[in-house]
């Protein structure tokens, strides 16, 4: 069995399997499995999906031992990167960037995405990506900001503060949308304490950029800036949604090139059966 946080995972997660000629696993929701909130307590994780897949791969690590490959657990990394925190259970598979949804972060996937979809901006693909890159880091590390605050402040959806000029540049108005942030959360008398530690995490935080990226922000920036560029307001809320065909770009060959993928498909492979994993 493989354990995944949601749906979208286990679609992707199951996909790639098949093409990997892997079809006697058999993927499973978390939200599928009773994992008491006791449990993931006891286990010092988060009562989110999550932290629901990490409780449960651990307690099945507790009952049968670090060998047993009767279930493995895919969580996203999130913060763990960033924060130079290492996953301990075995049983638990991290992706190699903050979210699944990074691996699409790639310029040849956008660019399959883009020929398909908008074939006039499929050689600005390496551009594109390019332009969101900052924002997106800034995004994650205000997030990241509100985490180490402990503050749970509700989100606020940024791309009112994007803005998009002729030439495909993107401008952030970061200042004005912590202030609306703080502010919708009635924390506007705290913006100096805010911004000073996301000063000092956008000094420290150093790591590959797909590991400072959150995957919901990147889909929703991308579908915002193809819209401006394309002047077409209904862009992404059709059939081209980059939220939902952007991860169909993927071949199962770049994946398994991948460390989680590697790792997956030596713990799901039959005994005595061929190996599928890519030349090093």
């Amino acid at each position: 069995d493989v354990v995944v946080e949601g749906s979208s995972d286990a679609g992707f997660i199951g996909w790639f399997l098949e093409e990997s000629k892997a079809n006697h696993v058999r993927i499973l929701e978390v939200d599928l499995i009773s994992v008491p909130a006791d449990l993931v307590a006891k286990h010092a994780a988060e009562n989110n999906n999550r932290g629901r897949v990490i409780a449960f791969a651990k307690e099945v690590f507790f009952l049968l031992g670090s060998d047993t490959k009767q279930a493995s657990c895919i969580v996203d990394c999130d913060f763990d990167e960033a924060l130079g925190a290492r996953m301990s259970c075995p049983l638990v598979l991290v992706t190699d960037y903050a979210a699944i949804e990074l691996y699409a972060f790639d310029e040849a996937v956008l660019r399959k995405y883009l020929s398909v979809t908008c074939q006039k901006l499929r050689r600005d693909a390496k551009l594109i990506l390019q332009c969101v890159r900052p924002v997106l880091e800034d995004l994650f590390l205000i997030r990241l900001t509100n985490r180490l605050l402990g503050w749970n402040l509700r989100s606020l959806e940024f791309e009112r503060y994007c803005s998009v000029d002729k030439n495909g540049g993107l401008e952030f108005d970061s200042d004005a949308y912590l202030r609306a942030y703080l502010g919708k959360n009635a924390r506007a008398k705290d913006f100096n304490e805010f911004a000073g530690l996301l000063g000092k995490l956008r000094k420290r935080i150093k790591c590959e950029s797909r590991c400072r990226i959150h995957g919901h922000d990147f889909l929703d920036l991308l579908s915002h800036y193809l819209e401006k560029r394309l002047k077409n307001r209904a862009f992404g809320k059709g059939d081209c949604d980059p939220r939902k065909q952007l991860i169909t770009a993927m071949e199962a060959s770049y994946l398994r090139k991948q460390k989680l993928f590697k790792k997956l498909l030596e713990r799901v492979r039959l005994p005595g059966s061929t190996s599928v994993l890519a030349p090093a």
